[in-house]
């Protein structure tokens, strides 16, 4: 949606004598248009052109309704998932945040958490708790990376992996599509 300042009604208040608004709701009205106009064309914008975002459910060994599971391991190594199974981040488009949410309890141990780019990196995030439900949390400062890029979710238990049960995290990453012109 594109918009001018001939469509803003509020450009012209200083054509308008006061005394045409006859109460604060007059007022009120004038200008409230204008701002769902300019709110319908910045969301117009930031919904489908340059304002990204990914989002991804990670869980404990064999949980339904996960995007991906950890392995069912009878160690307590670290497991990397990569995000998206791709490079999710196109090249030029910098992240702008990353947020996780717990949105079940890990049941059987604690674990520590890391996002990266890279496989058990933590460029993103790092060690972070993630066990208890509804832990929440983001990151916004991001090492600039000019190639497309992955993300990593890695996660270490403090018991053995095939001891753990339902877990689920969600995270959502936000970013610039510099493969969008403006």
């Amino acid at each position: 949606m594109s918009i001018t300042v001939n469509d803003l009604r509020s450009t012209k208040f200083g054509l308008r004598n006061p005394s045409g608004f006859t109460t604060n709701g007059d007022l009120q009205a004038f200008v409230v248009n204008d701002l769902k106009l300019l709110l319908s064309a910045i969301n117009g914008v930031s919904g489908s052109t340059f304002f990204k975002q990914a989002s991804y459910t990670i869980g404990a060994p064999g949980l339904a309704g996960c995007d991906y599971n950890f392995t069912s391991a009878a160690n307590a190594n670290e497991q990397s998932i990569q995000l998206g199974a791709t490079t999710i981040i196109p090249s030029a488009s910098p992240i702008q945040s990353i947020k996780y949410q717990t949105l079940a309890t890990l049941v059987g141990g604690t674990e520590t958490s890391d996002i990266g780019n890279t496989s058990g990196g933590d460029e993103y995030i790092s060690s972070i708790d993630m066990s208890a439900l509804n832990t929440i949390g983001s990151a916004g400062s991001f090492p600039a990376v000019n190639g497309a890029s992955s993300v990593y979710f890695s996660a270490t238990p403090s018991a053995n992996w095939n001891t753990l049960s339902l877990w689920k995290v969600k995270v959502t990453i936000y970013y610039i599509d510099g493969t969008v012109a403006p």
